[in-house]
């Protein structure tokens, strides 16, 4: 697989109801950083904020070409959005059958199975992700397994979920890019 774009999403938080219009909207700290490293590496990124911005069925299908070949969603989420996280993969699924989609995040990292066993993502990292992602596109790119992959949840040859061991990564944010604020849309 050659990734060509790397989409991070930031999943719409319903939960929250009538209260939600009171909260201020926050900025997508976790997947920005994340985007600005992968951008750092190379990648063409783009971030998608769901709680900004609606993404129709046919802006998704004018945006991303070719079934979302070589194309990677990165999702990440907590508990309150998890389920329109899932509900915006398996929408992706439908659109685009040739996308790569991986969960991250902090509902993920606990029950890295939900995602996988709902046929929402091929992959989950756990924990940081500014070490663990991109060895896992580089593992794709090269086509090589991911299954044993430190920090990565996903399917062995047989499809039967897997997760690599789990190791704490020690990180000095000093080492990575800033914040990206050109990839946020105001």
């Amino acid at each position: 697989m050659i990734v060509k774009t790397i989409i991070f999403v930031n999943p719409k938080n319903l939960q929250l109801g009538y209260f939600q219009k009171f909260l201020p909207l926050g900025v997508p700290l976790g997947i920005g950083l994340l985007a600005a490293r992968l951008r750092s590496l190379g990648y063409e990124v783009r971030l998608w904020d769901l709680e900004i911005e609606v993404f129709t069925d046919q802006h998704i299908l004018n945006s991303i070409p070719d079934e979302g070949k070589n194309i990677i969603f990165a999702i990440s989420c907590m508990t309150p959005n998890a389920s329109q996280g899932y509900d915006f993969a398996n929408n992706i699924r439908k659109l685009l059958p040739k996308a790569y989609i991986t969960f991250g995040g902090i509902h993920p990292t606990a029950v890295p199975d939900e995602p996988l066993r709902l046929g929402c993502a091929n992959a989950v990292v756990r924990g940081e992700g500014e070490e663990t992602f991109p060895k896992l596109i580089s593992c794709l790119e090269e086509s090589k397994p991911i299954y044993n992959l430190p920090n990565i949840s996903t399917f062995d040859a047989s499809g039967n979920i897997v997760h690599g061991s789990a190791v704490i990564e020690k990180l000095d944010l000093n080492m990575y890019p800033s914040f990206p604020y050109d990839l946020i849309d105001t």
